[in-house]
């Protein structure tokens, strides 16, 4: 939930954001990371059988390593999408587009392509979070046998 909030809040930003302000919020959204991921991980290395985890967890960080750059590339790319939209839309239909070369990065028209793509990281991370609250620890499975049980095999 505090990565939710506090996505929204970088949602909010603009040029007149402080920068306490800003600092405030980044250290928020980076604890509410943090204590996200680690259950989730956690969780996910319950589903696996103890001899499998070793590469159960190589492929899951091998996973989150591709899926996090490639979700870079993709907000990356809205983000300079609604850049483009956004520097049209305030000067018009031939216009250079912000940031682009010969044209100048305007503040108000960079702040609005980041409030427009951390909106989209808010509705996903609305939309992940009740997925990823049905997920539930695997049951502990019972021992085959306790200590100092003598167990027979049978041929």
């Amino acid at each position: 939930m505090l990565l939710l909030i506090s996505t929204w809040a970088f949602a909010g930003f603009g040029p007149a954001t402080g920068t306490a302000y800003a600092v405030f919020w980044m250290c928020m959204r980076n604890v509410g990371i943090g204590l996200s991921l680690t259950p989730l991980l956690n969780v996910g290395m319950q589903a696996v059988a103890r001899e499998m985890s070793g590469h159960a967890s190589a492929l899951l960080h091998w996973v989150r390593q591709v899926f996090g750059g490639i979700g870079v590339g993709c907000f990356v790319s809205y983000f300079y999408q609604r850049l483009e939209a956004r520097s049209r839309s305030l000067q018009g239909p031939g216009s250079i587009p912000a940031g682009s070369e010969g044209g100048e990065a305007n503040p108000v028209v960079y702040m609005a392509g980041l409030q427009d793509t951390f909106l989209l990281i808010v509705i996903f991370l609305a939309v992940a979070m009740p997925i990823l609250l049905m997920l539930r620890r695997k049951p502990p499975s019972e021992p085959c046998a306790s200590r100092g049980e003598n167990v027979h095999i049978r041929s």
